[in-house]
């Protein structure tokens, strides 16, 4: 540190270590480069087993969408995309929501879906609130139960908080849209023999994938 211009007591790192003492953007700087580690290392947890990140006092993200904020190349677990979330009621949706996923996902397109994706001892709420924040678009599966399930009202929130939010709501039957979701056209498929909904859906999505694809300079 006294090489880098910004001499510091081996006393003042321990109380930077535990938080006890503050630092400017120059001992920073300073602490990273004698570390040789980019500043946002010494920011940001690393591992991807922390729950959320404070930013500040009223701005609370998970690690993922904190480095992904942060860095243009964030750690491997931060950087990638999770393509579409599907939400629905495991109530009454599972069974539909897994045809869609199965279906999306046979077709090469990335889907979180929690069936397979949680694992035993998994921070459900920041696992998912993070997927949903990586997430290129949200699919609903509609359902009766869906709207009364206070869980899904708070998927719905953090997706709608996002810079550019999409929906995607697909009805197997004939519901009503809860909230917001009433202002975004549904992908019907009841009524529908399973070979014409399945060309539907493939139909659909892969319009929507093309659409969200990054473009080339």
């Amino acid at each position: 540190m006294t090489e880098l211009g910004r001499p510091t007591l081996l006393s003042a790192v321990s109380r930077i270590e535990k938080g006890q003492r503050r630092v400017d953007a120059d001992d920073l700087v300073a602490l990273a480069l004698a570390l040789n580690v980019a500043p946002n290392y010494l920011l940001l947890p690393t591992t991807p087993d922390a729950d959320l990140v404070q930013l500040t006092r009223s701005t609370e993200l998970t690690i993922g969408s904190a480095w992904r904020w942060a860095a243009q190349e964030p750690p491997s677990f931060a950087s990638n995309r999770e393509g579409y979330f599907i939400s629905y009621s495991n109530r009454d949706g599972f069974a539909n929501a897994k045809w869609l996923a199965e279906i999306l996902r046979s077709a090469g397109h990335k889907v979180w879906f929690d069936a397979w994706e949680l694992k035993v001892g998994d921070n459900i709420a920041a696992r998912i609130r993070d997927a949903i924040e990586s997430a290129d678009a949200v699919v609903v599966v509609l359902s009766e139960d869906y709207a009364s399930r206070p869980w899904m009202s708070r998927e719905i929130s953090i997706a709608a908080a996002q810079p550019n939010p999409r929906f995607l709501p697909v009805r197997f039957e004939e519901v009503e849209a809860p909230g917001l979701l009433g202002d975004y056209k549904y992908l019907d498929l009841f009524e529908l023999e399973e070979v014409e909904a399945k060309r539907q859906v493939l139909e659909v999505f892969e319009s929507v994938s093309r659409a969200t694809e990054p473009r080339s300079s």
